[in-house]
């Protein structure tokens, strides 16, 4: 074999390995989702709160929340949906209200309903995707066993009545659902906190001071330290309802 013809069947070999090695497509990672996260802080006449500090009412008794569960429901900027529903217990999960897909620019608004929308409120809790919180065994305790509908909130703590003491020898129990005492939110011009590039983050928050007195009416803890939301409460379910909404805000 004449060397000419050696070195040509070199070149056509090599030529053949490039082109089969070197023409494939470039690969494009995937870009990573983007997620919005809620937080929610408790505040009592314009200070942090966390579950157990010792607080004075207006009333001048001493009294400590123990406990917020809530749920809220439709989350979403007008027709643009973000979240059907989101559970929180403070106690038990920490302050983290939600952390869903979704980008900062196409949410500086939300609404929804603090509580569960109809008819999901009235729905058989098992009809639910299992990753739901409103699935049975996620929903847990914020379900009612007597009665068909959600717990849309429980709001739980200790309380004296003896003024300039510390003693807290009784609790207030606010358990409110049905759907006549399901409330609106509106949170405007939210602004979103670049965590990184993958996790913007806001905090919504809940003033206890304004729980106890709201555009709904004030409510006196000595008098008024139960409620099931059942009909004979109807009063105290409406202001508790109207005042919590109201507090309840960016």
């Amino acid at each position: 074999m004449s060397n000419n013809l050696k070195y040509s069947k070199i070149s056509l070999f090599l030529l053949f390995m490039t082109s089969l090695f070197g023409c494939k497509p470039e690969v494009t990672e995937p870009t990573p989702d983007t997620f919005l996260e809620v937080k929610l802080q408790l505040m009592y006449n314009g200070n942090p709160l966390n579950l157990n500090d010792t607080l004075i009412s207006v009333e001048g008794y001493p009294f400590q929340v123990k406990e917020v569960k809530m749920l809220l429901s439709q989350i979403k900027n007008g027709s643009l949906n973000l979240l059907d529903a989101c559970k929180i217990d403070i106690a038990s999960t920490g302050n983290t209200l939600f952390k869903v897909k979704g980008l900062p620019n196409s949410f500086n608004n939300l609404q929804g309903a603090v509580g569960v929308v109809e008819p999901w409120n009235n729905a058989d809790p098992v009809s639910f995707a299992t990753s739901s919180p409103l699935y049975l065994t996620n929903v847990n305790d914020m379900h009612w066993g007597w009665n068909a509908g959600y717990i849309f909130y429980k709001f739980e703590g200790a309380f004296g009545t003896a003024t300039g003491s510390t003693d807290m020898n009784q609790i207030f129990t606010y358990h409110i659902g049905m759907n006549q005492y399901r409330k609106p939110f509106n949170w405007e011009n939210i602004v979103w906190t670049k965590v990184n590039n993958f996790l913007h983050s806001t905090t919504v928050y809940l003033h206890v001071d304004e729980v106890f007195s709201g555009p709904g009416g004030t409510i006196n803890l000595a008098t008024e330290p139960f409620t099931h939301a059942t009909p004979d409460k109807a009063e105290l379910n409406e202001k508790i309802s109207t005042n919590f909404a109201y507090a309840l805000r960016n």
